[in-house]
């Protein structure tokens, strides 16, 4: 005879196993992210002096889920659609048919490139965000992004106002324990633009002009000093000098002064043969057109055969002015 009390509870202890495999069995809360991002500004650039030009910008997330769980966040920058070297160095805003060089970093030093698990940046890789989730099952992240215009590029990119879309891919997913290479679920994207202005720009130096020694004049005494001009890429260009301490008109009559009433004349010139005056009206300016890197122009003074005056250190303060 079948002990009925004894079926009914295997019966009874085999239903409570199967609703505790049940229990066990049932999935976490999914888990959602709200992504924003500031894109870095650069604002007005100049890539004249060889330093780069940074800039800054943030990244947030807010993710909700299961308590206490981690939220692993991969956000991919992608090149852009101004594209990007091929192994990922170097992206590119245009202008035209005009590229200038940057990238985006996830450190402050600029070595670690924000990359992509997609491919199109080279062998770069995105950050890993983790995001813990407290008992309400919120929680948020934030990361700056750092971002670089690279010096010493002057001389193959042209003023102007550069840009690129980049288009940026979140992936999210419960934290395994692996890298984002691993993270291939809840997918989404957004955009953002980068972008930049070089303005025109040009910098000067000048080397001086020494006459050297002489204690009589039978001939005219010469001199070359120099100005050495760095323009943007295609930017025009004149150079004007000053008329001196006493402010002479005639570029051929500058004075060579010491103390209030002794000097010496003599005039500056932009040719050997001493034919074009240099000066500060439009008639006697040097100039050209920048090509990014420095420019040099010979100024050619001559000294005419004159009266000197007492013996003695004679001497003029000329002014450089670079118009563009």
């Amino acid at each position: 005879m079948v002990d009925l009390r004894t079926a009914w509870r295997r019966l009874a202890m085999l239903a409570g196993t199967v609703l505790c495999l049940w229990a066990f069995a049932s999935p976490v809360q999914a888990q959602s992210c709200n992504i924003s991002v500031v894109a870095p500004a650069f604002g007005s650039v100049d890539v004249l002096g060889g330093a780069p030009a940074t800039g800054y910008g943030s990244f947030a997330v807010t993710c909700s889920g299961a308590a206490k769980q981690v939220v692993q966040v991969c956000p991919s920058f992608g090149a852009g659609n101004g594209g990007a070297a091929s192994d990922g160095s170097a992206r590119y805003m245009t202008s035209g048919a005009g590229v200038l060089r940057y990238n985006i970093y996830q450190d402050a030093q600029m070595a670690t490139i924000w990359g992509s698990v997609f491919g199109d940046m080279g062998a770069t890789s995105p950050p890993s965000v983790l995001v813990t989730l407290d008992l309400s099952g919120t929680g948020s992240a934030n990361l700056p992004i750092n971002a670089s215009v690279f010096g010493g590029q002057a001389s193959s990119v042209a003023p102007s106002t550069y840009a690129s879309t980049i288009t940026a891919n979140y992936r999210f997913a419960y934290y395994s324990g692996l890298g984002c290479q691993s993270v291939n679920t809840n997918a989404s994207t957004s955009t953002f633009l980068m972008t930049a202005t070089y303005v025109p720009n040009c910098n000067v130096a000048t080397s001086d002009l020494n006459f050297g020694s002489f204690a009589i004049m039978t001939a005219p005494v010469d001199g070359i000093g120099r100005v050495s001009v760095t323009c943007s890429a295609g930017s025009s260009y004149t150079i004007a000098l000053s008329g001196g301490v006493a402010n002479s008109t005639d570029p051929t009559q500058r004075h060579l002064s010491r103390g209030a009433d002794l000097f010496i004349r003599y005039g500056l010139y932009r040719d050997t043969s001493h034919v074009l005056p240099w000066g500060s009206d439009l008639n006697t300016l040097n100039g050209g057109t920048g090509v990014g890197s420095a420019q040099q122009f010979n100024v050619f003074g001559r000294i005419p055969v004159q009266v000197l005056p007492p013996a003695g250190t004679y001497q003029d303060t000329i002014i450089a002015t670079v118009a563009y």
